[in-house]
């Protein structure tokens, strides 16, 4: 499988941010043009209230930044990624995608779960159904998700079969206590029991891109469970020319109902967990943007709500930083612009290079150094200590020490931040 595989996450956010600038751009020029019409209309705006929404956006591009939402927020057939930005799929990895997600849906496994299964799959034999090689494989290990006779996974000839061996891992899965809002790769490890356990998570955006092309694209028809199948041997198959992404899952069949692709499709409500396994950090107004023009080295985004709003984290991982950061030493009172740091603030470690960072608590977070958290856990309350001026909270995300866009990065993960996320 080509080395860009390995490299999506980087490549999705590049996307994901490109299509929120283009979106900030289109919205700048709209408003230019009807500026010359507002003259003209007035009037009508003043006795027509609701002319007003519709005329003028209320994305802006100051310090108050009303943004749309990213990958929940457009069609499937908006996006458009060049083929290499995700590498190619041999026509035997394309089976084997819709096989997954064809069991996944037949067993009214969440989309979480069906991502859970692709990225298990891709670390484990790059989703190809590879037989028994001795000593080079692992011995017994076989399928694609490389599971072994002699564990109890089956017979070779049912591991060989990929809905076979995708309904008993899914079966796994399912019994394992609240594994939607575990981190893919605990999930994933409790299943396989790996020697690599760490090697799982950065296959998780590829796996979460791929699940949502092919559960949209329709007719998944490549779920092999019947008796006939379980005892088929299925040899590694040789690939003709190599579908791309996007053209490969785009003639898939699926039984996918239209829930779970809708699923995929949408923002996910407050409250809920993306098919992505994440979560709005705060419900409440979206106000400073990423890079602003006014802000150029404001690294995060604000949201504002009341003070003593629960602020929750965004997704599952180990808490590194449980502290008070304010110039003055004291975070227990309001802050100002006098005043350096993030007042009371939390960091998370969620694997992979990637790190998110809440600021401004009201008093000392509820979670402490080392804590694992899920998706959504309550991480402390609004306040304004530190460097602030009003209650909100200061979230930034940082893949590999740089910071990048939240929006972007939470929209390529089913989390849409609009003007209002709650």
């Amino acid at each position: 499988m080509p080395e860009p595989l390995a490299e999506a996450e980087d490549r999705l956010i590049e996307f994901y941010t490109a299509q929120l600038q283009a979106r900030r751009r289109s919205h700048t020029v709209g408003r230019r043009a009807l500026w010359v019409l507002a003259g003209l209309i007035v009037i009508s705006m003043f006795v027509c209230g609701g002319l007003v929404p519709a005329l003028f956006p209320s994305e802006t591009n100051g310090g108050g930044s009303n943004v749309t939402s990213l990958s929940c927020g457009i069609d499937i057939a908006d996006v458009r990624m060049p083929a290499t930005d995700l590498g190619e799929l041999a026509s035997e990895q394309v089976d084997n995608v819709r096989a997954l997600v064809a069991v996944g849906a037949r067993l009214g496994v969440p989309p979480r779960g069906w991502v859970i299964a692709i990225a298990t799959a891709l670390q484990e034999s790059k989703l190809r159904n590879l037989s028994n090689r001795g000593a080079a494989n692992d011995y017994d290990s076989v399928g694609i998700f490389q599971q072994r006779p002699s564990q109890g996974w089956g017979t070779q000839a049912q591991i060989l079969n990929p809905s076979y061996s995708a309904e008993k891992f899914y079966r796994k899965l399912l019994a394992v206590p609240d594994w939607q809002r575990m981190q893919l790769t605990q999930a994933a490890q409790t299943v396989q029991r790996s020697a690599f356990p760490a090697a799982y998570a950065k296959w998780e955006p590829l796996a979460a891109h791929l699940v949502l092309r092919t559960a949209a694209a329709g007719n998944h028809t490549n779920d092999r469970s019947s008796p006939a199948a379980d005892s088929q041997t299925v040899a590694t198959a040789t690939p003709t020319a190599a579908p791309t992404v996007s053209t490969a899952t785009s003639s898939a069949a699926s039984t996918a109902p239209a829930a779970a692709v809708n699923a995929l499709r949408s923002c996910v409500s407050p409250g809920e967990i993306s098919g992505s396994g994440w979560a709005l950090p705060l419900h409440g107004q979206l106000g400073s943007g990423f890079r602003t023009a006014d802000r150029p080295d404001h690294q995060g985004i604000d949201l504002v709500a009341p003070r003593g709003s629960t602020i929750r984290a965004a997704g599952p991982g180990t808490v590194i930083v449980s502290g008070c950061n304010a110039s003055t030493g004291n975070c227990d009172v309001d802050g100002g612009l006098d005043v350096a740091g993030c007042g009371w603030y939390v960091e998370i470690d969620h694997g992979s290079g990637t790190v998110t960072r809440s600021c401004h608590m009201v008093a000392q977070p509820v979670v402490s150094v080392g804590q694992r958290v899920a998706a959504g856990d309550p991480l402390g309350e609004v306040g304004s200590s530190g460097n602030s001026t009003g209650p909100h909270l200061h979230f930034e995300t940082r893949i590999n020490g740089e910071p990048v866009d939240p929006t972007a990065f939470l929209g390529a993960r089913g989390v849409g931040l609009s003007g209002k996320t709650g």
